[in-house]
């Protein structure tokens, strides 16, 4: 006697939506927003903690003057970057999490060239006395720190594309790779400041440092970051259909185009958290 397997409708269902509405689209974070709100005033309660004022303190602390606000832009200014790659390349289904690693070999390349070149230019600078020398110079760094960061994702990729390694392990270990290599600058007689046995890397040139500015470079780069990826994201556009993939690249696929396209994919948005190191 054969049973027959009954197909029941699984409970919950999760499904890529086709199109949706923006205002649907914005009202499901304003949803979620506010969720994530009620379930930190929920722990709070649980712990005895008055929510109002917790969530007060927390606003007064990022929002409260004009030290306050200036921390919050330096920090949330690598964190907005770094989430425009980060986004793009999950757009691309390629799940890089190697961000910090990226932001960190980025800083690297713009430091060396600061560090090593900083003195040539300054005494260019001194010579002409003009601000070409400062703006070569921090044109460099901000190259040398966008193809650095590019380069750092493309080793997950050419893995990726030719053993097939799982490319979230293999950009969470490249984080830590980069931050020991980090900390090997801070012990070479270039990198160390003198005259302490603090392990700390130098002060730079004041030549190879942005200008002051009534508005955060960072969120400068930031807005045209913005800019590009929301150009790319036109259907018109070629580069779209080469990066994201339309349809995406399968898996099992192979052949010579197969990694050119998975390090495309790669190596593109690993340059976003590369260049907010200049």
């Amino acid at each position: 006697m054969k049973q027959r397997a009954e197909q029941k409708d699984p409970f919950v269902r999760i499904a890529k939506r086709a199109s949706i509405a923006l205002g649907k689209a914005w009202g499901i974070r304003a949803v979620a927003f506010l969720g994530a709100l009620l379930t930190g005033a929920l722990l709070l309660l649980i712990l005895g903690h008055n929510p109002l004022n917790i969530y007060g303190e927390m606003a007064r602390g990022a929002f409260g003057g004009a030290m306050y606000l200036k921390e919050t832009a330096r920090t949330a200014v690598p964190l907005l970057i770094s989430a425009i790659g980060i986004a793009f390349a999950f757009k691309m289904q390629f799940w890089n999490i190697g961000a910090e690693g990226q932001i960190l070999v980025g800083g690297i390349a713009a430091s060396a060239v600061a560090i090593y070149y900083d003195a040539q230019f300054a005494a260019w600078a001194a010579e002409t006395g003009s601000a070409l020398p400062k703006i070569a110079l921090l044109l460099l760094m901000f190259l040398a720190a966008f193809v650095a960061g590019g380069l750092y994702g493309v080793i997950p990729a050419l893995f990726k594309s030719k053993w097939g390694t799982n490319e979230t392990l293999f950009t969470l270990m490249l984080n830590y790779i980069a931050l020991q290599y980090v900390k090997f600058l801070t012990y070479q007689p270039a990198w160390k400041m003198a005259g302490t046995s603090f392990p700390k890397i130098r002060m730079f040139d004041p030549i190879a440092t942005l200008p002051k500015a009534c508005i955060s470079v960072g969120f400068l780069r930031c807005f045209w970051s913005c800019l590009l990826i929301f150009t790319l994201r036109a259907p018109n556009t070629a580069m779209r259909s080469q990066l994201l993939g339309n349809p995406p690249i399968p898996r099992g696929m192979r052949g010579s185009t197969f990694p050119k396209c998975i390090c495309a994919r790669c190596s593109f948005p690993a340059r976003f958290p590369g260049l907010q190191d200049t």
